[in-house]
């Protein structure tokens, strides 16, 4: 099966909503080995992207379709690239079974606890429900917690993930590149969006110059 290449934006706009640098979700996932997105629909008395409707089933068509064995970057927006990674199977076990087309076309979700396996995707994109880690913060787009900051501050989980065997050629102050919209002409504002071999090549051969281990 030939390996396909990806780059998974780590969502550098979320933490100063919350008081966190723009590093704030990055620095977990290289921690743990992973990539995390928070793109769901409402619930729970909160808006979450319901009013970014065309992001999101964007951002989980696109991450439903990282399997086992490509090779992905770890990104924030502004071209800055900080470590690359082979994807593995989840090494969580699953508790329980979705579709990703299920709940697009539904714009809801089942499960938002445990371990959530996505059996249309392939086989990389799951959702983890089971770390303590969040990022409280007052979504601006959400009425709840406009209407009553103190009192309505959602937890995003950052549960849709992307486990890899381990983040190598770590830049931790990022690698600042051009060639990404080339790269990817129409999709490179997704959460996670394809690139050719031959970024992905130039992107690794950067990171080691810059120090990066492997």
């Amino acid at each position: 099966m030939s390996k396909h290449y990806w780059c998974l934006n780590f969502d550098a706009g979320a933490g100063p909503m919350g008081g966190q640098p723009r590093e704030y979700v990055l620095s977990y996932g290289l921690k743990k080995k992973m990539w995390m997105m928070q793109y769901q629909y409402a619930h729970r008395s909160h808006d979450f992207q319901q009013e970014q409707l065309a992001p999101l089933t964007n951002s989980w068509r696109e991450a439903s379709q990282v399997s086992v064995g490509d090779w992905c970057v770890a990104y924030l927006r502004h071209r800055r690239f900080y470590a690359i990674g082979q994807v593995i199977t989840p090494r969580k076990r699953c508790i329980h079974q979705d579709e990703v087309q299920r709940t697009l076309n539904q714009r809801c979700h089942i499960y938002l606890e445990g371990i959530v396996e996505y059996t249309d995707s392939a086989g990389a994109f799951y959702e983890d429900f089971t770390d303590d880690w969040n990022l409280p913060l007052n979504n601006p787009h959400c009425s709840n917690c406009q209407n009553r900051p103190r009192q309505r501050k959602e937890l995003w989980r950052y549960s849709q993930r992307i486990d890899v065997k381990k983040w190598q050629y770590q830049v931790l102050e990022g690698v600042c590149m051009p060639g990404l919209s080339k790269a990817s002409p129409h999709s490179y504002r997704a959460a996670a969006f394809p690139i050719t071999e031959q970024f992905f090549s130039i992107v690794r051969k950067a990171l080691e110059q810059h120090g990066g281990k492997e």
